[in-house]
């Protein structure tokens, strides 16, 4: 028996405040590895926008799920010096949720 996908809502905060801390310094990318494509993964690790403070906080969440498999999001994620946003699409993987696109601005 399959297990149902869990919410893509409950763990994208946590995963858009995870790249903006990767992408500014604040946080090593490795930890983000589970939850992107390998080559998704690798183009992240290699962003570095100006350093910031941990603390990010993801103020605005819309999701858009397309079906069962695939969801939509943009996320607003806020820090002490700047906000950014975020755009990922989610597809089911083996009962979890991956991140297989990813705009960030």
């Amino acid at each position: 028996m399959e297990l149902p996908t869990p919410d893509p809502a409950h763990p994208l905060r946590p995963l858009a405040r995870a790249i903006v801390e990767v992408v500014t310094g604040a946080r090593q990318a490795p930890q983000l590895r589970r939850w992107l494509l390998p080559d998704l993964y690798t183009a992240l690790a290699n962003v570095h926008l100006a350093p910031c403070a941990r603390g990010a906080t993801a103020i605005h969440v819309r999701v858009c799920s397309l079906d069962t498999g695939h969801t939509e999001v943009a996320v607003i994620v806020a820090t002490a010096a700047r906000t950014f946003a975020l755009a990922l699409r989610l597809e089911e993987y083996r009962g979890r949720w991956m991140a297989t696109a990813l705009e960030l601005a």
